[in-house]
């Protein structure tokens, strides 16, 4: 509000320190919080539902006309064979669809575990990506029409499948892996690690599309296909089971192996 009557670029600045501050500990301090006061049978919904009134606030932005919060969508349905403005209408739905996204994983969250929501999540990000790269690089050399629609609708699953299990689960699964002594400090090194890569993100994106045009979502690729191989074989199912209980788990773990496979 300051920087608004200020009109100067260092108040802008300023306030977006502050912004950024705010979110910061709001995002550490909610999962926790949520997962000490919920149910142990309803927890799971408790902690997605700090993910959904976010989302419905992006949206809400996005109608406003903040058509930049989520980073390059734009540009990437641009990229499709789009006009800006027909982008940022498409653009729209991005946020409609993380809504959906994040209401269907509220409704399943404590009946398939945190573990199926995150493989499955990861898996339609993995698939759309692979899609998404081969169709820009089809239309790159045959331009065809049509591939412009199936563009739209492989970044719309993508979004379904992040909102669906990554974009929810991981803000209050470190709330869950953790006892009340190591809690406070696992999620503000989660997340503060999450905003890095949001920053590196941020600033390597570019940079890869100049370098490597529609192959810049393959480095994403490696990684997701790393990440879904570790939840599958390391991570535990958290759903209904106290941190203690999921400590010693890992200490079990331990006793055999540095990394062991979780059933």
């Amino acid at each position: 509000m300051v920087s608004v009557f200020l009109r100067s670029f260092e108040a802008i600045i300023f306030g977006r320190f502050i912004v950024g501050l705010s979110a910061g500990a709001y995002t550490v301090v909610t999962p926790t919080y949520l997962s000490e006061i919920a149910p142990v049978k309803s927890r799971g919904a408790a902690g997605v539902m700090n993910q959904f009134v976010t989302v419905l606030a992006i949206l809400l932005s996005q109608v406003l006309g903040l058509s930049q919060v989520l980073y390059y969508s734009v540009p990437l349905f641009e990229s499709v064979g789009l006009t800006n403005r027909d982008a940022s209408f498409v653009n729209l739905g991005v946020g409609a669809v993380i809504v959906l996204g994040t209401i269907m994983s509220i409704c399943v969250i404590d009946r398939g575990g945190r573990r199926m929501l995150l493989l499955v999540g990861f898996s339609v990000c993995l698939v759309s990506l692979i899609t998404f790269t081969t169709v820009l690089s089809v239309q790159k050399f045959s331009h065809i029409s049509w591939l412009t629609y199936i563009s739209i609708l492989v970044l719309y699953l993508f979004v379904s499948g992040f909102s669906f299990g990554p974009g929810s689960v991981p803000w209050f699964l470190v709330a869950e892996l953790f006892t009340q002594e190591y809690r406070d400090a696992a999620q503000s090194v989660a997340v503060g690690t999450n905003w890095l890569c949001n920053i590196l993100v941020g600033l390597l994106f570019p940079q890869l599309l100049a370098l490597i045009d529609c192959f810049a979502f393959v480095p994403f690729i490696c990684v997701l296909i790393i990440v879904i191989i570790l939840i599958a074989l390391y991570l535990p199912e958290t759903k209904g089971f106290n941190p203690v209980y999921i400590e010693s788990v890992f200490k079990a773990q331990c006793k055999h192996s540095t990394l062991m496979p979780v059933s």
